[in-house]
């Protein structure tokens, strides 16, 4: 839910004509607003967290557990990309423990319901390093959500001469000096010892490389940098969820055609789907 969009009122009630395209599908509430981590204003923040959560869980209280629900998505102060504050971290936190209290606090199916919390920004080095468990009234029930776009150059930088990735790659002028197999793996484990070895499950929440339609031997590294990164995430038991962001021109990073359903990337998508 985006005020900034049009889709909250003034008073921070979510308009009807959201509601039903919303219905079929896992809910996720987006805050991307500078003061979100600025403690000073955190309070303030809490207080809409709560009024919209208190709606939502609300209108899909009866919805089975096949339904999540996730409390924010990469919050941090825009263009920062660097470690938190202590004041930042803190304020991620306060956000995570009053969306499940106000989702548990609720009633029908939801105080029992799986939920979504995110580091900040989705970091995992943050996550390991900041992030707090939630108090929650039911046990096992909490995931806690990263992203992953290691390295940036290969995944997401449209300007980069990086086009290749991992043990295969020819060309070391094309490929980075990181951020390969070992990498991921040990990003991965990193997180299943922290969070599930001590009874949180984890999700993968946005993963993937744009597409570089020009460049004529980055799709096969684009295919194996998916592939690998779905697999080694589902052998530390994170669930992958795939960034599919509707765009499939160059820099676009969709899988299927919006408009018929067909396949953009079949072995993009086979690569994807065909993880043991």
């Amino acid at each position: 839910m985006d005020s900034g969009r049009g889709r909250v009122g003034p008073v921070y009630r979510i308009q009807r004509s959201q509601w039903q395209p919303l219905d079929p599908l896992v809910v996720e509430c987006f805050l991307h607003s500078r003061d979100q981590t600025d403690g000073n204003g955190a309070g303030g923040v809490n207080n809409r967290l709560a009024i919209m959560w208190t709606q939502i869980a609300n209108h899909f209280a009866d919805y089975d557990h096949r339904l999540l629900f996730a409390g924010s998505n990469e919050v941090m102060v825009e263009g920062d990309y660097g470690t938190p504050t202590q004041e930042y971290y803190t304020v991620q936190n306060s956000f995570n423990q009053t969306f499940v209290d106000t989702v548990c606090a609720t009633g029908g199916l939801n105080p029992t319901r799986y939920l979504v919390v995110q580091s900040f920004n989705t970091n995992i080095d943050h996550a390991i390093d900041f992030a707090v468990i939630p108090e929650d009234t039911v046990q096992n029930r909490l995931f806690m959500e990263v992203h992953f776009y290691d390295p940036y150059n290969f995944t997401l930088n449209a300007n980069s001469g990086i086009t290749q990735w991992g043990s295969g790659a020819t060309d070391p002028s094309k490929t980075e000096s990181w951020a390969h197999e070992s990498y991921v793996n040990s990003q991965f484990n990193r997180m299943k010892t922290h969070f599930v070895n001590n009874g949180v499950g984890l999700i993968l929440g946005e993963y993937g490389v744009i597409s570089r339609p020009n460049v004529w031997d980055h799709g096969q590294y684009r295919v194996y940098w998916n592939e690998y990164v779905t697999q080694s995430s589902v052998n530390h038991q994170m669930v992958p969820v795939y960034w599919d962001n509707g765009y499939a021109g160059d820099g676009g990073m969709a899988l299927f055609d919006r408009n018929n359903g067909n396949w953009l990337y079949p072995d993009l998508i086979n690569a994807i789907v065909n993880v043991q």
